[in-house]
């Protein structure tokens, strides 16, 4: 019975560091920058950034992490 809650967790915490990764970088992006890119990218350099550099990267590296974790979980059997 405790999985479901774990789970839960370990779900919000991914979230709150991918968000968290998008803001770092060379050039730092506050909250509402994120927000505003996100909800209705333009054309500027913030929505730049964050569409073509930024997320795609988050995203990818969660790929890989659960791919990472999915070949642990088979080697061990």
């Amino acid at each position: 019975m405790t999985r479901p809650p774990v789970l839960t967790l370990l779900s919000v915490v991914l979230f709150l560091i991918i968000l968290a990764s998008l803001g770092i970088g060379s050039t730092a992006l506050d909250a509402s920058e994120l927000l505003q890119a996100l909800v209705a990218p333009g054309s500027g350099m913030t929505a730049t950034i964050l569409w073509e550099i930024r997320l795609p990267r988050a995203a990818m590296a969660a790929i890989v992490g659960a791919g990472v974790a999915a070949a642990g979980a088979a080697i061990q059997g």
